[in-house]
Order: C-alpha cells, then sequence, then structure tokens
C-alpha cells in the first residue's frame, strides 16, 4: 500500500533530459561514495546537469545541499567556505522559483539559520512550513532538528518519529543523520535499531 510520499515520488518526472539524468545519476555515485574527496566531482556533475536542464530540480538540489555541506564542514580544499554558502543559497533560490514549496528549499533555509544559532527563526520557519505541508517527511525532520537546537528535546523527538513513520524509506546516509539526532537524544534505542538496518556492504561508508 503505497503512501502519498510514495505516489508522490512515483508520479514525478525528474527530467526529459538524458544527458542530464544520467549527469545527475553520476553525481549522486560520486556523492554517496563515502570520500568527501569526491563531494567535488559531485558538484561538478550537478552543475553540468542543469545546464543540460535548466529547469532540473533535482539537481538543483544538490547543488544547494554539497555546497551547504562545504559550509558547515569548512571544506575549503573543494570550494572556499563562504563562497559555497552563497552558491548553496543561488540554488535554494532557484529551487523556490521553480518550485515554491519545496520542501528540501525550505528546509535548507531552516538549516542556515540554525547554523548562524537564529533558533527562534529556524523554528518558526520549519513550524510554518510543517503547518502548509503536514505530510512532508522531510520537513518534519527538519522541524525537529530546529527544536533540538532550541533545546526542546521532547518535542524534537517527537517531529523525528513522525519523520519516521511518514517517510517511505531512508537511505544510509539519512539514517545515519538520523542516528545522530537520536543519540543527542540520549535514545539509544531507536539508534541502535537504525544501525541494525543498514547494510554490511554499506557499513564502510558510514564513520
Amino acid at each position: 500500500k503505497l503512501t502519498p510520499t510514495e505516489r508522490k515520488i512515483l508520479a514525478a518526472t525528474p527530467t526529459e533530459s538524458i544527458d542530464a539524468y544520467l549527469t545527475y545519476s553520476e553525481a549522486q555515485s560520486f556523492r554517496t561514495s563515502g570520500n568527501f574527496f569526491e563531494l567535488k566531482d559531485a558538484l561538478q556533475a550537478y552543475e553540468l546537469a542543469v545546464k543540460y536542464d535548466p529547469e532540473f530540480v533535482d539537481a538543483y538540489v544538490g547543488i544547494a545541499e554539497v555546497n551547504y555541506e562545504i559550509w558547515k564542514m569548512s571544506y575549503n580544499t573543494i570550494r572556499f567556505a563562504p563562497l559555497a554558502f552563497e552558491k548553496s543559497k543561488e540554488a535554494v533560490d532557484k529551487i523556490l522559483e521553480l518550485d515554491p514549496s519545496h520542501p528540501k528549499a525550505i528546509g535548507l533555509r531552516v538549516l542556515y539559520s540554525i547554523q548562524h544559532l537564529e533558533r527562534e527563526k529556524a523554528v518558526a520557519d520549519a513550524k510554518g512550513a510543517v503547518f502548509f505541508q503536514p505530510n512532508e517527511p522531510w520537513l518534519r525532520n527538519i522541524l525537529g532538528k530546529a527544536l533540538l537546537a532550541s533545546g526542546k528535546p521532547v518535542e524534537a523527538k517527537k517531529e523525528f518519529s513522525t519523520y519516521e513513520a511518514l517517510s517511505p524509506r531512508f537511505d544510509s546516509a539519512e539514517k545515519f543523520d538520523l542516528i545522530n539526532q537520536y543519540i543527542r537524544l540520549d535514545d539509544v534505542e531507536n539508534a541502535l535499531s537504525l544501525i541494525a538496518e543498514i547494510p554490511v556492504e554499506e557499513t564502510d561508508n558510514i564513520e
């Protein structure tokens, strides 16, 4: 029985360009390799994908997320961190121009606020987004992070549980991220449960 999120994924046509999609798939492979040096290759592939299709939203999401990671982790050997932050914001603006309700773009704006210690703004923006899209899993995750950053662990745990319940499936990177949130909440049981679900062949790509 398909969830609304699964139906949305299956109904989507990310791009009509074969070249754009193959390049995007290559970028995804680089990004999930577990080698942070390959983030540079991922970024170049995402940027090439949007040249093939200037309206390829998923590729812009990749650009925004990789640049955000470079900025957050100060991977200056890949791209000067302040420039990466500006590139991430530019990509988010483009995503919202193409899709004003895109959850990943809205979520990244909340993460910018969290990183800049604008906690009240982060919570307010995340709650507003969830109000309009209550069944969107990613926004529940973002709200949980905003609440946790604001010192509200009980509310945060509720949102992470909702995120887990609404999500059709997690890849290993998403599981790793959620494991970290549960560890921060001192929820060892849920953390260990997620760890046990990660396939053995993928554990080498995760700390």
